[in-house]
């Protein structure tokens, strides 16, 4: 055996290593991580809302003031028009103490609630809000 097959052997070996590392280092992990994703959130409860992202009229992606600050996706049980986006994202940079009482969560993953905000100091209804400014289908 020559002396640039052996050198060719062991190049071809040290590239099976390294692939058959990175193989077994990219494979996603299967050990459990507790995470707060796992909470049990209660329903009827009330909570009041760290941070809300709108995905659309109807469906928002909230931050529970909680003691995990557990991430659910929540609907309000209207279908809204196109441009409710723009307005909710105007009342909810303008409302305070914005909070949501869980009523129960669909199989989907999603949670139907009630949606409360706070304007000059006085709790609204997001659906009763949203009915008066005509942002609701009937």
């Amino acid at each position: 055996m020559g002396k640039s097959k052996l050198i060719e052997i062991v190049v071809l070996g040290l590239w099976l290593l390294i692939a058959v590392v990175l193989f077994i280092r990219l494979q996603p992990s299967t050990q459990y991580v507790p995470s707060s994703g796992n909470t049990v959130i209660p329903e009827k409860k009330s909570y009041d809302v760290k941070k809300i992202s709108i995905i659309d009229g109807n469906t928002f992606d909230l931050i529970l003031n909680d003691d995990s600050f557990s991430r659910i996706l929540a609907e309000i049980p209207v279908k809204t028009v196109l441009e409710s986006r723009k307005k909710l994202i105007d009342l909810f940079n303008n409302c305070e103490k914005p909070r949501v009482v869980l009523k129960k969560k669909d199989s989907d993953g999603k949670w139907v609630v009630d949606f409360y905000i706070h304007i000059n100091s006085k709790e609204i209804d997001l659906i009763d809000w949203m009915r008066s400014n005509n942002l609701v289908y009937q």
